[in-house]
């Protein structure tokens, strides 16, 4: 069963969830054995289409639906979307993910594999500008 709640931002609707989805030995396999770079304070896949890839297909799948619920029950929005970019970061001990933003997307969605710490954190500043 999928825990799901709703906050809102200064209006915007932020959707948190806890599922029981996970993925198996072998996604994980297929997502650790990308190539990576180390752009800043973490380590990024090289591709931007990580879900193009067919062995991740029942991953895309989830999260497409989860996407789907979002537009439709959170938003109330009719029109469909679609995923345009996908990757994966890998953050060890002592690293941190920088600050950035998705100037062109619409809706953004992180899905956390393996997190035992950290905070996802929202800054509106540049949005305001």
């Amino acid at each position: 069963m999928i825990n799901t709640r709703t906050d809102f931002l200064n209006g915007l609707p932020i959707q948190s969830e806890r599922t029981p989805f996970r993925l198996t030995d072998d996604e994980i396999s297929v997502i650790l054995n990308k190539e990576y770079c180390h752009p800043m304070e973490n380590h990024l896949t090289k591709t931007c289409f990580l879900l193009k890839d067919p062995r991740l297909s029942r991953v895309k799948n989830f999260l497409d639906e989860r996407m789907k619920n979002y537009t439709e029950n959170v938003v109330e929005i009719e029109d469909k979307f679609k995923l345009t970019q996908s990757w994966s970061t890998t953050t060890k001990k002592g690293e941190k993910h920088h600050s950035h933003n998705h100037p062109n997307a619409i809706f953004s969605l992180v899905f956390y594999v393996n997190s035992e710490s950290g905070n996802l954190v929202f800054n509106l500043d540049s949005r305001l500008r």
